[in-house]
C-alpha cells in the first residue's frame, strides 16, 4: 500500500490543502464572506439561510466542514432568553489563506493571466476582511 499524503508531505501542507479545499466550495466560500463582512463579526445560522438558497440541514452540514477545518468558530449566545448559535471567522486560518495566496500570486509571471486576475481579486477580497476592519484584526 502507498504512502498516506501525511507521510509524504509536510503537516503545515496538508493543513493548508485542506482549507483552499473548504473555500473553493461555492457554498462555503459564500458562507465564509457573509461571516466575514457581517458588522458584528459575526452571524447566526438563521442569518445565513435568509442570504443563501439552501436547505438548514446543508447549510448546517458546509458550516460543519468550515469549523472543521478551522476556518470559522461557533459560540452559543443568548438573545432575550432565546440561545442561538453564531459563527465568526478564524483569524489564523484566514491569515495561512492570505499568506499562500500571496506567494502564489508574487510567483505568478504574467500578471495579464486569467488566473493572476481570478486570485488577485480573491486575494484582495480576504485581505481587505482581515487588515481592513477592526472586527477581523489577529
Amino acid at each position: 500500500m502507498g504512502a498516506t499524503k501525511f507521510e509524504l508531505f509536510e503537516s503545515d501542507i496538508c493543513e493548508l490543502t485542506a482549507l483552499f479545499k473548504s473555500i473553493a466550495h461555492p457554498a462555503r466560500l459564500k458562507m465564509m464572506l457573509l461571516i466575514a463582512e457581517s458588522p458584528e463579526g459575526q452571524i447566526s445560522t438563521e442569518d445565513i439561510a435568509s442570504q443563501i438558497d439552501l436547505s438548514q440541514s446543508t447549510i448546517s452540514y458546509h458550516l460543519k466542514h468550515l469549523k472543521d477545518v478551522g476556518i470559522i468558530e461557533s459560540k452559543i449566545v443568548s438573545l432575550r432568553k432565546v440561545s442561538i448559535q453564531v459563527y465568526r471567522i478564524q483569524h489564523k486560518a484566514l491569515k495561512k489563506v492570505i499568506d499562500s495566496l500571496e506567494i502564489m500570486l508574487n510567483k505568478m509571471e504574467s500578471k495579464s493571466d486569467p488566473n493572476f486576475v481570478s486570485l488577485s481579486k480573491f486575494y484582495s477580497k480576504f485581505r481587505d476582511f482581515h487588515f481592513g476592519s477592526s472586527i477581523l484584526q489577529v
